[in-house]
């Protein structure tokens, strides 16, 4: 299990903006979503994100990641992009991956402020 400290590093190397918050947002309610299913592997999580960016000009995939506009799309379709590729996301388990967009979903919103 990866420290608590590690996991707050790799999230201030992620991309905070204040345009991202509802991304991460979602992040964390598919995190939570899978948990409560049972799911413990980080692929699932993986896969759904990059379900989503294949299919990121659906109306209810754009609805889920809170964006009100198709001119968010291509700003959606780079954070998953981001996401599904990140070597350092990759290792991590499901819980810490919750950790991570938890806290990277927490930051997004002081920056809106």
């Amino acid at each position: 299990m990866t420290e608590k400290k590690e996991l707050i590093a790799i999230s201030g190397r992620l991309d905070i903006r204040q345009e991202n918050c509802s991304f991460y947002e979602f992040a964390v309610s598919c995190i939570f979503s899978l948990k409560e299913k049972g799911t413990a592997n980080a692929d699932v999580f993986f896969k759904t994100i990059a379900k989503l960016k294949n299919n990121i000009s659906l109306r209810s995939n754009l609805k889920a990641l809170g964006i009100d506009g198709v001119n968010k799309t291509e700003l959606a379709r780079k954070w998953c992009e981001n996401i599904m590729t990140e070597p350092e996301l990759r290792g991590l388990s499901l819980d810490e991956l919750h950790y991570v967009m938890g806290y990277s979903a927490r930051r997004c919103k002081i920056v809106k402020h």
